[in-house]
């Protein structure tokens, strides 16, 4: 039996059902009541149950006598009908991931930038006295310079830089003392373990530095393009030339110094040099003090 108000089903296809399944529910598609008058109208929308859906459709037999049914969908028929309400579904799914990812991406963004704001505020170290021109470049490219005896905070990641004739005096939170001697470039930096705790990192470019770690024990190392060395409770100079190659000289305590080839300890008033592709060279005597004559000036 075709349904009245057939000008509402143009383009449906009738399929008659025994038995109405949640998957024939959808919002194109159109019921008739197998019965002495049909009548043609859209279904409800679905609900978001399965459950809810099994009921409507339960319920709509329920109101039927000879228990049969029939649905008006579209001419793709009942799979395209399901196929069209799967595709929808599908797109609204891709929506809300795409909604998660872009959500998640903010936050790590926000996580970044407040973690590199709070290393760029921690203050690690004071430049004290400088000789001719001390440069500092800030982690985001702004520099300042000091002139003279001061007070410049200098704070993680900050690189500095000494010209020629030009020298300089820092002093770590932890009492340790830097001195640069001219054309230094280094940068701050620090390393967090939990069992050690905090280890103040001086990577040296090229240069020259002077460090006294003081009493008590310290945790410091300095990099150098071919070699690191360890130090806890000492007082040592450390040279780097243009081509990487690294010499230690001990005056005081005991520095752990290696290359990628391995390492060895190096002890008061003696030499050990590291170049690179090749273990530290085994440690010398030496004279000390015309090492360090060039910290005098800036000490005083």
């Amino acid at each position: 039996m075709m349904p009245r108000n057939s000008g509402q089903t143009k383009g449906l296809t009738p399929v008659t059902v025994l038995f109405c399944c949640e998957k024939y529910l959808c919002d194109q598609s159109m019921i008739s009541v197998s019965s002495s008058e049909t009548v043609a109208g859209p279904i409800p929308a679905p609900l978001t149950s399965s459950a809810a859906n099994y009921r409507r459709a339960k319920d709509t037999r329920r109101g039927v006598g000879t228990g049969k049914q029939t649905f008006m969908v579209p001419q793709g028929g009942v799979e395209g009908a399901v196929k069209d309400n799967r595709s929808i579904t599908e797109i609204r799914r891709d929506g809300r991931h795409r909604k998660v990812m872009v959500t998640l991406a903010v936050a790590l963004s926000l996580l970044i930038d407040l973690g590199s704001t709070f290393a760029q505020s921690t203050q690690v170290a004071t430049a004290q006295n400088a000789i001719g021109v001390l440069v500092v470049v800030r982690p985001d490219g702004i520099e300042d310079r000091l002139q003279g005896k001061g007070s410049l905070q200098l704070f993680e990641g900050d690189v500095l830089r000494t010209e020629s004739a030009s020298q300089a005096l820092i002093e770590f939170k932890e009492g340790i003392q830097v001195a640069l001697n001219e054309n230094t470039t280094l940068k701050i930096l620090s390393r967090w373990e939990k069992v050690k705790g905090i280890t103040r990192i001086i990577r040296l470019k090229q240069g020259e530095v002077w460090v006294k770690t003081g009493e008590g024990p310290k945790q410091l190392e300095v990099e150098t393009p071919v070699a690191t060395a360890a130090v806890r409770e000492t007082e040592f100079n450390m040279k780097v030339q243009e081509d990487g190659q690294s010499t230690l000289t001990v005056i005081n305590g005991v520095v752990e110094f290696g290359t990628a080839f391995g390492s060895c300890p190096i002890r008061t008033s003696t030499v050990s040099y590291g170049v690179r592709g090749k273990r530290c060279t085994k440690p010398a005597p030496t004279d000390v003090k015309p090492t360090i004559s060039w910290t005098q000036a800036i000490l005083q």
